[in-house]
């Protein structure tokens, strides 16, 4: 579960002269507040430090010194009363077990989990979670107007996307596989744990079904459609259909392909080989008495069938084929 330090701000009010003393909650150390300035020492007076401070408090979590001021944050070592980090930040996150990410008035910065704390990799405009408690070791990060990805997954602080992109979209996508929309300009690409998998080249395009780098899409492009799998440079089918749809049967995967006059191919996806082999469709038949529809195609072993319900066959215009002759 990620851990939010939550900066608690004490509103105290103070006359303009004089003083006043308190011990801070769970130490050993003393607070004197002297106009605006604070001091916090030991009780025998041996170590102190004086800085500009509205309070100051002990971060259970990380066992520091906060102080605030005017709104910002910084952080003192309890036990050297060391100032570690001015008052520059309004809050700081535990993203991972080995990093923070820290927020101030100018952006964001990722920091590892030790003091002082200090910006890994760059700053940025802001930066965001991928996705609610899903993938929490996944940010989309914003820098000079431009979308990347970073993550913190396994200790390690690194780019998945650099900031390059006009947007990212997070994409839902089965066995919690993390998947997601890139835009250049006005076209779209996408990516997945490994990196970006389809380059910017496309008007729209949806995920249809896989895992990271092992994912097929369903692309457009002047208004036809046609499918690309990630990270190859060529698409398995041109962009020259109407509609494409996808179709499941047992541990097959399918697609139908519609020109502007109907179905016209029939194609079967072989995720391990990367490939698509198309099929001829002949003819639809329906048996009543079972209320099934089957798509009769001819593939290297003679004929087979898909099985489809009314509505389906409804709704993909199957009836077309119902008259087809089968020719030897």
């Amino acid at each position: 579960m990620r851990k939010i330090l939550v900066f608690l701000v004490c509103i105290i009010q103070f006359p303009d002269s004089g003083c006043q003393s308190w011990e801070i909650f769970n130490t050993q150390l003393r607070a004197e507040r002297k106009g605006s300035t604070l001091e916090v020492s030991t009780p025998d007076r041996r170590k102190s430090l004086v800085i500009e401070a509205d309070s100051a408090f002990l971060d259970m979590a990380t066992e520091m010194l906060f102080f605030k001021k005017d709104g910002l944050a910084g952080i003192i070592d309890p036990g050297s009363l060391e100032l570690l980090n001015e008052a520059s930040f309004t809050a700081l996150v535990k993203v991972s077990e080995n990093f923070f990410l820290v927020h101030d008035r100018e952006g964001s910065y990722f920091s590892r989990n030790e003091f002082p704390i200090k910006p890994v990799l760059e700053r940025f405009t802001s930066v965001h979670p991928f996705s609610d408690n899903v993938f929490p070791h996944f940010f989309i990060a914003e820098r000079k107007g431009k979308f990347g990805l970073v993550s913190t997954e396994n200790g390690v602080l690194n780019y998945l996307v650099k900031p390059e992109y006009d947007e990212i979209l997070p994409e839902k996508a089965e066995n919690e596989a993390i998947f997601y929309y890139l835009r250049k300009g006005k076209k779209w690409g996408s990516g997945s744990c490994e990196g970006v998998e389809v380059q910017p080249g496309y008007d729209r395009i949806r995920l249809l079904k896989g895992e990271c780098m092992s994912a097929i899409y369903l692309v457009w492009k002047k208004g036809l459609c046609g499918i690309v799998y990630a990270s190859d440079s060529k698409p398995l089918a041109d962009c020259i259909y109407q509609i494409i749809e996808y179709k499941e049967a047992g541990n097959e995967d399918f697609l139908l392909f519609f020109s502007s006059e109907g179905l016209s191919e029939l194609g079967q996806i072989d995720m391990f080989d990367k490939s698509l082999i198309y099929y001829e469709p002949l003819m639809v038949l329906k048996i009543s008495e079972k209320n099934k529809t089957l798509l009769v195609y001819k593939d290297q072993d003679g004929l087979s069938s898909l099985e489809f319900s009314e509505q389906e066959a409804e709704r993909l215009g199957l009836q077309s084929l119902e008259w087809l002759f089968i020719e030897n």
